[in-house]
């Protein structure tokens, strides 16, 4: 059986087994649900929730994460929700 040799690139272009076993355990399952808001400018949106599925829902940690279409994310008070920024105040309906 010949052996061929394996060129330099290709070996630094392919992730190691170890590279691939550490990437499946990092792996992340979030589920997300949508809901209707409005804003104070009675405009209407929706908020995304995120919540990563592999911790237990009393874990303090797992607090799912709101965000808009658009990517900007979203602090939760209660029902009403704020970007980071403050620019926008949205109320959950």
């Amino acid at each position: 059986m010949r052996m061929l040799a394996v060129p330099a690139w290709r070996r630094a272009c392919s992730p190691s087994r170890s590279a691939l076993q550490t990437q499946e355990l990092s792996e992340v399952r979030m589920s997300f649900r949508q809901f209707p808001a409005i804003g104070a400018d009675g405009e209407p949106y929706v908020i995304i929730e995120f919540r990563d599925e592999q911790q237990p829902r009393a874990n303090p940690q797992s607090a799912p994460r709101y965000e808009l279409p658009d990517g900007r994310h979203l602090q939760r008070q209660g029902q009403r929700f704020v970007t980071d920024g403050g620019e926008l105040r949205l109320s959950a309906l």
